[in-house]
C-alpha cells in the first residue's frame, strides 16, 4: 500500500473508532464531526453520519443530534445522496426521541421535497411512517405504509428492509 492508502486505511480507523458505542478520551464529538466532514464517499460519509446520530441518542442528546444532523443537511447539495440519507437520520432522530407525530411530520416534509428520491432512502421513509403509526397503535395507516414498503421493494428489487416490515405488518 502506498503512504496515501495506509493514511486513508489509518484515517477511516480512527473515524470509526471514534464513533462506536463509546468515545475514547482521545477523540470528541468534535473531532469526529471534523472528519466526518472530509470524507468523500458517500456512502462512508453516511454510515459515519449514521453512527455519530446514534451515539447521541444512545447518550439521550437528541437536542445535539438534531443540531449536528440539521447543520449537516445544511451542508450538503440539495438532492445528494447525502443530503438525503441525513434527511432519512432526521426523521429517525424524532422516531427514536418518541415524537411519533413529529417524525411523521418530518418524513412527510422530506417526502415533499422536490428532487428524485434514491429507491433506499424511499423506502426507508415510508417504512418509518409505519412505523411511527404502528408505535401510535394506529394499526391501519401503519399497514398502509407497510405495503407502500412492500410494493417499493418488490419494484425496485430491494429486499433488504423486508423483514421489518414483514415483521411489522404480521404485528398489526
Amino acid at each position: 500500500m502506498d503512504k496515501i492508502s495506509l493514511r486513508k486505511v489509518f484515517f477511516l480507523f480512527s473515524i470509526m473508532a471514534a464513533t462506536t458505542n463509546s468515545f475514547s478520551q482521545s477523540y470528541s464529538y468534535a473531532d469526529s464531526i471534523r472528519k466526518l466532514e472530509s470524507l468523500s464517499n458517500d456512502s462512508a460519509y453516511s454510515d459515519f453520519a449514521g453512527k455519530i446520530s446514534k451515539q447521541y441518542l444512545s447518550e439521550g442528546k437528541f437536542e445535539e443530534a438534531l443540531s449536528f444532523l440539521n447543520k449537516q443537511i445544511a451542508m450538503q447539495q440539495y438532492g445528494s445522496a447525502r443530503h438525503q440519507k441525513l434527511l432519512v437520520w432526521l426523521c429517525n432522530c424524532y422516531y427514536q426521541k418518541k415524537e411519533y407525530n413529529q417524525s411523521i411530520a418530518a418524513c412527510d416534509s422530506v417526502l415533499a421535497l422536490d428532487f428524485t428520491f434514491t429507491p433506499d432512502v424511499l423506502i426507508k421513509l415510508n417504512r418509518l411512517k409505519g412505523q411511527n403509526y404502528f408505535r401510535q397503535e394506529n394499526f391501519a395507516d401503519a399497514i398502509v405504509f407497510y405495503k407502500e414498503v412492500f410494493a417499493l421493494t418488490e419494484k425496485y428489487n430491494d429486499s433488504t428492509q423486508m423483514d421489518d416490515v414483514l415483521a411489522g405488518i404480521g404485528t398489526c
